[in-house]
């Protein structure tokens, strides 16, 4: 992810890629994408993951169980996005020609060529992490005060103020800087004219 925003910041200043190869466009674009995309996709895992460690503790019990629910979901959404975008940018065909003074060299079409792949990668890897991400964390700070309520005891927001400021902050960011942008996405992979926004 550093590298990327590395590589960003030179372009941002010079309007030009730091190394003006083909190569070197490829790597830029997977590496933003697939640390993009690693990133999204561990934060709404992580906002499920916090409903089992708070709600289902028997989940992560034992060494196995620890190894299904904890350990094996973060090396599979670690490594998927490495593999989704190798195959989006490496082994499928591009048609795009690089261009050197566009960001990103004009190359996140690649993923986009095949309308399959785009649908999938709009959904699966923006959308739906997104969403899950808002989902999960509203609903925690809903579920720990219907819990409160529903055995009697009083909601005491000293104690959880913390927490809600945490998924509150987690809410905004994602609903407010990447749904809109997510959905646009999806929405242009479905059919809809760039030209409209």
């Amino acid at each position: 992810m550093v590298t990327a925003i590395i590589w960003f910041t030179h372009f941002y200043r010079t309007q030009s890629a730091l190394v003006a190869s083909p190569k070197f466009c490829l790597i830029w674009v997977y590496l933003d994408f697939a640390l993009t995309i690693t990133t999204t996709i561990l934060a709404a895992w992580a906002s499920i993951e916090r409903h089992i460690l708070i709600f289902h503790k028997n989940l992560i019990s034992t060494p196995l169980k620890r190894w299904i629910f904890h350990y094996f979901p973060l090396i599979i959404f670690t490594i998927y996005p490495f593999i989704f975008y190798i195959v989006g940018f490496f082994v499928l065909p591009c048609p795009f020609p690089f261009n050197y003074k566009a960001e990103r060299r004009a190359l996140e079409g690649c993923t986009g060529y095949n309308e399959k792949i785009s649908m999938w990668d709009n959904w699966a890897n923006n959308v739906v992490p997104v969403l899950l991400i808002i989902i999960f964390s509203i609903s925690l700070i809903a579920r720990v005060w219907y819990g409160k309520y529903r055995m009697g005891h009083r909601f005491q927001w000293r104690k959880y103020r913390k927490m809600f400021f945490q998924l509150l902050s987690i809410f905004t960011l994602y609903f407010v800087l990447f749904l809109p942008a997510m959905i646009l996405y999806a929405a242009y992979a479905l059919g809809l004219s760039y030209f409209l926004f």
